[in-house]
């Protein structure tokens, strides 16, 4: 249910409640945030309008479950076009090595503002949000923290059918990816995937590897697994596979973790832009 209805008509399924006896008026997200910013982040945001010296701030955000996550240089391209067209990119990432990583290999020292810093936790993340004056996002909190705020918002979709996350969000345009690849046709509903290698070891001890990955459109999977399979039956053999298996699952999960969803390939840049300026004239 929950993959084919929109969240608050799952919550009211739930709850007993018939979806359609709501009028979709009063299914808006609101959100009164009525917390005072901490004076480090007031700081930080502050110095963040004076540097983008009359621009809009526009958050981005591009980092969620692997399927969803858009490629890095997707991401870069949004911030550069967001820059050439009079906009302040501000990226807000959970880890500040992942958000320097991203800035020196994009080469965007000059053209984003990083304040992942400040974003500690989520009412802070929120309070960050809340000071943005647009929000250009993945499919990720984001979206309904930006349509509970009544922020002018981008959600851009791969995976997952807008309708079920936004229709209720006044605020916030949808783009939807649409993608025909070999074996799977986008959106295809899936949000979180796992592979896993389960069995028995020869000690008797129950086993589970589990490889979070990007979708199986974009890898091998029982390939993959079948590479996992032989490595433990090596290093059982040896007498060390009990011993090994973390060191295994963390040296095979980038193969499966590492390639974006092909799908990615079909967002525009310019769609996000063309969205952008019409939600913000909405």
């Amino acid at each position: 249910v929950f993959k084919t209805s929109h969240m608050t008509d799952f919550a009211l399924d739930r709850m007993g409640i018939t979806p359609e006896s709501i009028p979709a008026s009063e299914k808006s997200p609101f959100l009164m945030l009525s917390a005072n910013a901490p004076p480090e982040l007031t700081q930080a945001v502050s110095k963040a309008r004076s540097q983008a010296a009359g621009r809009p701030l526009v958050a981005v955000i591009f980092r969620s479950a692997y399927a969803r996550t858009m490629p890095d240089s997707k991401a870069a391209a949004i911030c550069e076009a967001l820059s050439d067209d009079n906009y302040q990119p501000v990226i807000l990432m959970n880890s500040v090595d992942d958000a320097d990583e991203f800035i020196i290999k994009n080469v965007l020292s000059s053209t984003v503002i990083d304040l992942s810093a400040q974003s500690t936790d989520y009412l802070r993340y929120m309070l960050l949000v809340r000071e943005m004056d647009a929000i250009v996002s993945v499919d990720t909190s984001a979206i309904h923290i930006g349509g509970a705020l009544a922020k002018p918002t981008v959600a851009i979709f791969n995976s997952i059918n807008h309708d079920f996350r936004v229709r209720y969000s006044s605020s916030v345009l949808a783009l939807q990816i649409n993608y025909q690849g070999r074996q799977c046709r986008a959106p295809c509903g899936l949000s979180k995937i796992t592979s896993f290698v389960e069995g028995k070891l020869k000690s008797g001890r129950p086993l589970r590897l589990e490889f979070g990955h990007a979708c199986d459109e974009a890898i091998d999977k029982e390939r993959l697994l079948d590479e996992v399979i032989a490595e433990i039956n090596q290093r059982e053999s040896a007498g060390g596979a009990d011993k090994y298996l973390k060191e295994i699952r963390a040296m095979a999960l980038p193969k499966f973790s590492s390639p974006p969803a092909p799908c990615w390939e079909n967002l525009k840049v310019k769609d996000v832009l063309n969205l952008l300026k019409k939600v913000i004239e909405k």
